[in-house]
């Protein structure tokens, strides 16, 4: 995607998540909120990912569980 894509709301994002993070995670939604398992971190497209979520209107934070490196995202509160 490029820089410009990144920076607009996007219609599917659950859709473009999944081609940008391609096998480099593992993403898992539930009630509008998104838990992106990160499987290999060195090799991960960080920033068009926080891009994308943040340009959508979603908080991210990122934590450990099970010992897997998860980046967390949920609607932000107006």
């Amino acid at each position: 995607l490029t820089a410009e894509a990144l920076s607009k709301p996007v219609e599917n994002l659950e859709e473009v998540l999944t081609r940008v993070i391609g096998d480099r995670g593992r993403i898992v939604a539930s009630r509008g909120r998104y838990e992106i398992e990160i499987l290999n971190p060195q090799d991960f497209p960080w920033g068009p990912v926080i891009l994308l979520l943040q340009n959508n209107g979603y908080s991210v934070w990122f934590t450990l569980k099970d010992n897997k490196c998860i980046l967390m995202a949920k609607p932000s509160l107006p």
